[in-house]
């Protein structure tokens, strides 16, 4: 990192790499089920980020959310920014720098107050991507991409509770993207998409864990998207959807005591973000809050190596804003400052 962190926190960095160490790092290395990586992939999963504030190119108003996608198909990276009382769409060159394009979203959506979270996806199927808003007293909001640079605000599942996180993606294997969300009490709930706008209701996950954050990935390479989700106890693990009577399939990631660990230096995590962020082929975590980011990368017998702890940047987003084949990290600073932390590791 190019970026020191501020002096009041280096005991906590301290303190977090030690324990990291000896709760996660030390029993995986006296295991010998467990081999440890050769010094080629060592250096490979080690990896490089500068950090670049945006501020010259998105002003600086206190930003609580930022969600990423390319709005107008041109593979292009865009931002969409919530403030307490703002929302923004900004439009990427792929170059690093963006363009305030707000006046083409509905005029019932700009500087509107009350908008929580954003989510991502092409709801409608019809190869523009949408996004998802949560409100305070309507619930879910959609802005549907008229793929034209314009958009329609809409609502979307009346019969979901209050979300707090959200993802779109084919849970039960039908080939046709469900709905999976994590309500404002901690529970993880899912929806199976019937088509023409009807989704029916899917047993959840479990009715008594309460969860933290979860993201929606194959991270065991079987061909299956899994809930990815952080339990509130900290424990951290798959569920897969399956046509047997329990209906879904638990599969711990990786130790308690190590998920403890992690969960121990984050107040409720609210991003947990699923990516292959060193070119392996293999899925890593990236665990995020206003306090800080843990990246947790997959070994071949898949235990996991953490990365430095970045302290002061809560990452929203994963994408390759440069274009040059690695995945960047889209973050907030605690002040609401927009920065982008590239990637600069070797592999491609």
């Amino acid at each position: 990192m190019k970026r020191q962190a501020p002096l009041r926190g280096w005991l906590f960095i301290v303190a977090f790499t030690a324990a990291v160490y000896f709760l996660l790092i030390k029993p995986m290395g006296g295991n010998k089920s467990n081999p440890q990586p050769s010094n080629t992939e060592a250096a490979d999963r080690n990896l490089d980020f500068s950090v670049d504030s945006l501020e010259n190119l998105v002003p600086d108003t206190g930003w609580k959310v930022m969600t990423v996608f390319d709005y107008n198909n041109d593979s292009h990276a865009d931002l969409v920014l919530l403030g307490i009382e703002d929302l923004s769409l900004w439009q990427g060159d792929g170059k690093g720098g963006f363009t305030d394009v707000t006046a083409t979203l509905p005029a019932e959506a700009q500087g509107r107050r009350g908008f929580l979270s954003s989510w991502a996806a092409d709801v409608d199927g019809d190869g523009n991507i949408d996004l998802l808003l949560t409100t305070q007293s309507q619930g879910l909001r959609l802005l549907r991409n008229l793929g034209d640079g314009h958009f329609t605000l809409v609502n979307f599942l009346p019969e979901a509770p209050a979300v707090s996180q959200f993802v779109f993606a084919d849970i039960e294997g039908d080939g046709i993207p469900d709905v999976a969300l994590l309500d404002k009490h901690g529970i993880l709930r899912a929806y199976q998409n019937m088509g023409s706008g009807r989704f029916e209701t899917l047993p959840p996950p479990d009715t008594v864990i309460r969860f933290n954050s979860f993201a929606v990935a194959d991270i065991r390479n079987r061909g299956q998207l899994g809930l990815v989700a952080m339990e509130s106890n900290g424990t951290i693990a798959t569920y897969e959807f399956t046509s047997t009577a329990e209906n879904w399939r638990k599969v711990p990631l990786f130790p308690d005591t190590a998920s403890q660990a992690v969960l121990a230096f984050f107040d409720k995590p609210t991003r947990l973000l699923v990516a292959d962020m060193d070119k392996n082929g293999r899925k890593d975590l990236v665990i995020s809050s206003p306090m800080g980011t843990l990246i947790l990368l997959q070994e071949k017998d898949r235990t996991f190596h953490p990365l430095p702890f970045l302290s002061g940047f809560q990452v929203s987003a994963l994408a390759d804003f440069n274009e040059d084949g690695r995945l960047d990290m889209a973050a907030l600073s605690p002040e609401g400052r927009v920065f982008k932390l590239t990637n600069l590791s070797s592999r491609r």
